[in-house]
């Protein structure tokens, strides 16, 4: 199945992304390579070899380096928009800043 796209960069990196997936979570790798949805996603890029070659294979990969840049920054804004943690007493001048502005009739 893997044998004659192997030398493709996007395979490898794929086989790469699921390795170090099975050693984070401590699975086993040969099991992770039988699981449904990675022999689906495998056949699929067998698929794309077997019809375009390699020139199928670099659209695919430039594809996916896209989505995985698209998600990284969807991520990255996510990050951004987390308020920022504050401590007890920062808190405290902040609400009795407000008090004071909204006693003394101050709008923003």
């Amino acid at each position: 199945l893997i044998a004659p796209m192997f030398h493709i960069r996007f395979v490898e990196d794929y086989l790469w992304m699921i390795f170090d997936e099975c050693a984070k979570k401590q699975k086993s790798f040969h099991d992770k390579l039988k699981d449904a949805g990675t022999m689906d996603q495998l056949l699929r890029m067998r698929e794309n070899f077997q019809t375009g070659g390699e020139e199928r294979m670099a659209e695919l990969e430039k594809e996916w380096h896209a989505q995985c840049k698209a998600m990284s920054d969807a991520e990255e804004r996510k990050k951004e928009k987390l308020p920022q943690n504050i401590d007890i007493h920062t808190l405290k001048h902040v609400l009795e800043y407000a008090q004071e502005c909204k006693r003394e009739g101050v709008t923003s």
